[in-house]
């Protein structure tokens, strides 16, 4: 220990003998260089600004606070489909699919983010799935194949309310769901 700095010595009884290992035993030295020892007794913290610290009772003070400042859900998890198409339909009501504007948001330089299909508007997941020239005469497609009038939804979240709308018993609701979803997934 120097100056209430303790320092932290690489020759261990066993050394690395692997790139990996020498790798992981370097990084570790390099994250415990700037450690100090203030000689205080240990204390948990946490980063919700509670000048008491740690307690159980703060711990589930903040999950209720989180628990309804949660965005509301509107997809549903359908089990007459395969695993990726709910996966794909959960990206998409998040934002994550790798649209050309949400790749831009997050720092990939792209030539141009306009819609690769009609090459009019930007590409978006919106776009995409419900407002492109193509992914429209899909729609009417579907539509006209299941009976149904078209909707003028301008957005996925649109098009998900509009198919919870249907006046039918659960399964009905369900069939639509699942044919909504698998649309998506051909699109």
């Amino acid at each position: 220990m120097e100056g209430g700095n303790i320092r932290i010595f690489g020759d261990w009884m066993k050394g690395a003998t692997t790139v990996t290992g020498i790798s992981e035993a370097q990084d570790a030295l390099f994250l415990l260089s700037d450690v100090n020892f203030s000689g205080s007794r240990d204390l948990w913290i946490w980063d919700d600004n509670h000048s008491d610290g740690f307690s159980v009772a703060n711990v589930k003070a903040a999950m209720k606070k989180n628990l309804y400042d949660q965005p509301v859900q509107r997809m549903w998890w359908e089990n007459w489909i395969p695993i990726k198409v709910n996966i794909l339909f959960w990206r998409i009501e998040k934002e994550r699919v790798p649209t050309c504007s949400e790749l831009v948001k997050r720092g990939i330089p792209l030539s141009s983010t306009t819609c690769s299909l009609c090459s009019s508007e930007e590409e978006t997941a919106s776009h995409v799935f419900v407002n492109c020239r193509f992914s429209f005469e899909v729609w009417c497609k579907v539509w006209s194949w299941c009976r149904l009038l078209p909707t003028n939804s301008r957005s996925v979240e649109e098009m998900i309310a509009w198919q919870n709308t249907f006046q039918t018993p659960e399964r009905g609701k369900k069939i639509v769901r699942c044919i909504f979803m698998i649309t998506c997934w051909a699109i």
